[in-house]
């Protein structure tokens, strides 16, 4: 995504604006910006709501789109000026180098911009909006209070994530705080009377010496986040009491101990009044009392959660530095943990003092807020992956192989082809629509998202007559597999009714407001011809496996193929899917790698070639694409959800964050496919068999991969952070691998070692199969962390020793270690490691 030069004019505009209002003086005049934020609202295509507590503290509240998930963004509207280092006017910002500068702009007014800029960009690049996205342009004490984030939530305004941005960058991204939980010590002596002060006990001394023992408090038997490293204790004004006689009667101490996550109030509490018992062993005449007064959780539930992977991909893809740390003294932060809110704060870099308001921004689908994701674009390194699992595909199904050939088929097909196929009238999935909300959802997803959290409820929340109702083998595969597949719609919608399931979007279906279950055709159709009327119905190719079977006879005419003998085709497909989501995982656009194995079931049998193309399978994932075993099983399909022309499906499975999921088919066909088409197109597809003159009508195996699916496996498996995140690492393949080889000079600003760099980098872009890149931006080790985030298996850098014996130190991605090279082998010994 880009942001369009119109909407930038207008940010600038914005802040201008915003700024030139002066929100200080006097105090609380936000309410004074109320027509600048309406027009930027409106802008947006949002309502507005102004909710002013005190006068002129005015909050402003701007809301698109209904359902869940919602995202707030937390800017604050106020300014507070910057310090005598400005050298610009205080209420007129100035452009620099694409930055704008003024007084307090990033702190507040340059945070809402860059929000609006966020949103805008969204918005425009995905039409469809099925979540919400609030803007709250706040008063500082509005938000930075407890009490001013309850009184903004009694108001409605509530979201499911929460997005702060302070300082307008995704420059470092803060994952949170420790949790926080406050003690009243008090500490109880007694009076001396008279002259002699030695006969009182002085409450002050048993505290002090008590607060030193909380130095020792210990978390060593508890498992949290060494992200959050321990425990920390802040101590505040210590009091005493009753000091007419010398020695103090009373004195208490406020604690605030803060501790990792997972960790809860609980867990600390026990170890301090743990403590206070020894030291009241130990301290006969001791007593003291312990009161917790305040208690807030960890921000954030971890740093694996999805808000920050989402957050960690935008920062990559915009090219940001990353920093994952603990987050102190964000008050809206906090007080909407309180409320159970997650939230994610976005801040500037330390050290940099100019106020920004930023062209870049977040990438709001990678926080899945529920719009509806089309397609994908492949950018240069994905587009490289991409074609390199493509390529692996093709060699080794095809080339290394001497039963299978190639064959690249049209994307446009006539409507014949796909109602003799099946596709026209039964290529459907079930969709049933939530008539509270409106949200459009896959009735088999609905039903299984239902099952996997309800596992228990199968059996005990339906009586006798109504699996009879539904059927016994439905029932029994949605207990063994968890799945529907191959239930009808009447059953599917009886299922939905029986167990009452709610959606999943909305609070006010809870099972009861679903419309009827219905068919969905999944094609996407194509009207041929420039004159409306004459126009004949087409369709884009739902499989690339329709295009092998209408030209088997083409094939062996043209070729000297013979039985068995197996057609591939990679190859886009179209879905007009339901429910695209999980990445690239289900998208309306996608690419096969299919493959039709055509045999005589009289002579081979079918049994044994399955097994052997599952171990063609299972073996391409595991050695060609470097994927652990213990990600990856074979699920076979139920006699229900199995097509009624197969014989025996099976897929292989890959362990995605979101479970399970299919990977790979296999299945025996039969002679379906070749049956319908000779009978629709009237014309005999049989091969002869040269030894018996025998025609033929062979049966197929059908092994049907998405070729999106692996790109996304790989990533899944070989991403790994090394170094509490410092270090993140693909550690693909070498054969899939974006960049096969990057080659460096030690220095940018030596010419000698730029050259020679230049020489060797031409030389292996001569002699490597694959891309080859050069750098020379930073210093040496930022460049070997960048080519292990996309996966460079090695990088080669020429120092000051290879001008002096024509050596260059290789370092491999995986081990870190290097090893000397002589300029000649560089190529060789490259070639030898990636292949």
């Amino acid at each position: 995504m880009t942001i369009e030069q119109k909407d930038y004019d207008f940010a600038v505009k914005l802040l201008r604006d915003l700024v030139k209002v002066n929100t200080v003086n006097p105090p609380g005049n936000e309410i004074a910006l109320e027509p600048i934020v309406k027009e930027a609202y409106e802008k947006l295509g949002m309502t507005v709501e102004i909710v002013e507590k005190e006068k002129g503290r005015a909050n402003f509240i701007g809301k698109i789109g209904n359902g869940k998930p919602s995202i707030g963004f937390f800017p604050h509207l106020d300014t507070v000026p910057a310090g005598d280092g400005w050298k610009t006017n205080p209420f007129e910002p100035t452009e620099k180098d694409g930055k704008l500068y003024a007084r307090g702009v990033i702190d507040c007014k340059g945070n809402f911009v860059s929000s609006w800029l966020a949103i805008k960009t969204f918005l425009r690049t995905h039409k469809k909006l099925t979540g919400a996205i609030y803007l709250l342009g706040c008063a500082d004490e509005e938000m930075g209070s407890e009490k001013g984030v309850e009184y903004l939530l009694a108001k409605g305004f509530r979201v499911d994530y929460a997005i702060v941005p302070d300082g307008g960058h995704l420059n470092k991204i803060i994952i949170g705080e420790k949790g926080v939980v406050r003690y009243t010590v008090k500490s109880y002596g007694k009076q001396a009377h008279g002259s002699l002060p030695e006969h009182g006990i002085n409450a002050i001394s048993y505290l002090i010496s008590f607060l030193n023992e909380l130095e020792s408090l210990s978390l060593k038997d508890l498992s949290y986040d060494p992200l959050f490293s321990g425990v920390t204790r802040n101590i505040g004004v210590i009091k005493g009491g009753h000091a007419v006689n010398i020695v103090p009667a009373y004195a208490e101490a406020e604690v605030d101990i803060r501790f990792p996550y997972p960790l809860k109030k609980e867990d600390i509490t026990e170890r301090v009044e743990s403590l206070c018992k020894e030291f009241i062993a130990k301290n006969k005449k001791a007593k003291i009392e312990i009161e917790d007064s305040l208690y807030m959780p960890s921000h954030l539930t971890s740093k694996d959660s999805e808000l920050v992977k989402a957050f960690l991909v935008s920062a990559k893809e915009l090219g940001r530095k990353i920093h994952i740390g603990t987050m102190g003294g964000i008050t809206d932060a906090k007080h909407l943990a309180l409320y159970g809110i997650p939230t994610l704060v976005h801040s500037m870099d330390e050290g940099e003092d100019t106020a920004h308001m930023a062209n870049e921004f977040v990438k709001l689908e990678n926080i899945k807020i529920a719009s509806a994701l089309y397609t994908y674009d492949y950018g240069p390194m994905g587009a490289e992956l991409l074609r390199n699992i493509r390529n692996l595909w093709w060699d080794f199904f095809v080339h290394k192989r001497d039963d299978v050939v190639g064959l690249d088929a049209s994307l446009i097909s006539h409507q014949e082809v796909w109602k003799a196929s099946g596709h026209a009238t039964g290529f459907a999935d079930a969709l049933v629509d939530c008539k509270n909300c409106k949200l459009r959802i896959r009735a088999d997803h609905l039903i299984e998202d239902y099952i996997s959290a309800n596992l228990d409820k199968l059996e005990s929340d339906v009586s006798e007559e109504d699996k009879r109702s539904i059927g016994e083998g439905i029932i029994r595969q949605m207990k063994e597999t968890m799945k529907v597949e191959g239930a009808n719609t009447e059953q599917m919608e009886a299922i939905i009714k029986l167990y009452k399931i709610s959606c999943p979007n909305c609070s006010e279906n809870k099972g009861d407001k679903w419309t009827e279950v219905r068919k969905f055709n999944l094609l996407f159709p194509v009207h041929m011809g420039i004159v409306e009327g004459d126009q004949s119905l087409a369709y884009l190719r739902g499989e690339t496996a329709q295009g092998m079977f209408i030209n088997f006879a083409n094939v062996v005419n043209s070729t000297r193929v013979r039985l068995p003998f197996g057609i591939a085709q990679l190859g886009k497909s179209f879905r007009n899917e339901i429910t695209p989501g999980n990445s690239v995982f289900r998208t309306l656009e996608f690419e096969q790698g299919e493959i039709e194995y055509f045999f005589d079931p009289e002579t081979s049998n079918w049994e044994e070639l399955f097994e052997a193309w599952k171990k063609s399978m299972w073996d391409f994932v595991t050695r060609e694409l470097g994927i652990r075993e213990e990600n990856l099983r074979w699920r076979p399909h139920t006699d229900e959800e199995r097509s009624f022309y197969s014989k025996r499906t099976e897929d292989l499975e890959y362990k995605f964050p979101f479970g399970y999921k299919e990977l790979w088919g296999l299945a025996y066909r039969t002679d379906y496919d070749l049956s319908q088409h000779e009978e629709f197109s009237k014309q005999e597809l049989r091969i002869i068999d040269p030894q018996t003159n025998k025609k033929i009508k062979p049966h197929v195996i059908e092994p049907a991969v998405g070729i999106n699916r692996l790109l996304l496996m790989a990533l899944i498996d070989s991403y790994e952070e090394e170094g509490q995140g410092n270090r993140v690492v693909l550690k693909l393949q070498p054969q899939i691998a974006p960049v096969k080889v990057a080659v460096f000079p030690l220095l940018a600003n030596k010419t000698e070692l730029v050259e020679k760099a230049q020489s060797v980098y031409k030389t292996l872009k001569q002699n490597i199969s694959g891309l080859v890149m050069f750098d020379d931006r930073g210093n040496i080790g930022k460049r070997y962390l960048a080519q292990d985030e996309i996966g460079t298996p090695y990088c080669i850098t020429i120092d000051f020793q290879t001008l002096e014996d024509d050596t260059v130190t290789v370092r491999d991605r995986n081990t870190t270690q290097q090893v000397r090279i002589q300029c000649l082998d560089i190529a060789s010994y490259i070639t030898g490691k990636i292949r």
